[in-house]
């Protein structure tokens, strides 16, 4: 089921007072990178709109945890979405801007958990556990993002972009 919380969390953005584009530095995204002890990705820091590029992850194997940093106890929407080249695109209202720009698809809706004294920045996060079907078509390359409350800067806010490649 395709689910367009993404769209629909900006479009209700775009309707508040135009603020400038604002760069947050406190929300972050990540994924492990499986049986390699390294880990893609940024829980917090400086926002691109390039996106960061993770390892591959193959149909049939172990999920992958991505991880969403942000406010403690907000919540948060995470989506993925085929990789494209079109430029990110900034919302009034929301920090940072969308990267994502086919068709994204929603794949968790949730609350961050309360802040942690060992997460960067010290916010809350959720994970989410990525897996993709043996026969899932090998090549494709996919970006994740997610959308979540910064706590600093008191607005939602777009993360860093992940892309990686089913293997």
């Amino acid at each position: 089921m395709r689910v367009s919380s993404l769209f629909l969390t900006t479009a209700l953005a775009a309707a508040l007072p135009a603020q400038g584009s604002v760069l947050v530095n406190d929300v972050g995204l990540t994924m492990d990178g499986g049986i390699l002890t390294v880990i893609y990705g940024q829980g917090c820091g400086p926002f691109t709109c390039a996106p960061f590029i993770a390892g591959g992850v193959g149909g049939g194997q172990p999920p992958r945890t991505v991880v969403v940093y942000g406010a403690p106890s907000q919540v948060y929407v995470l989506a993925i979405d085929v990789a494209n080249s079109a430029p990110c695109i900034p919302f009034p209202g929301i920090g940072n801007a969308l990267i994502l720009g086919v068709q994204p698809v929603t794949l968790a809706i949730g609350v961050l958990g309360p802040g942690s004294l060992i997460a960067p920045c010290q916010q809350g996060r959720a994970g989410y556990q990525l897996a993709f079907p043996v026969g899932a078509p090998v090549g494709v390359q996919f970006e994740l993002q997610a959308l979540a409350m910064s706590a600093s800067q008191n607005v939602p806010a777009f993360t860093i972009a992940l892309q990686a490649t089913i293997q």
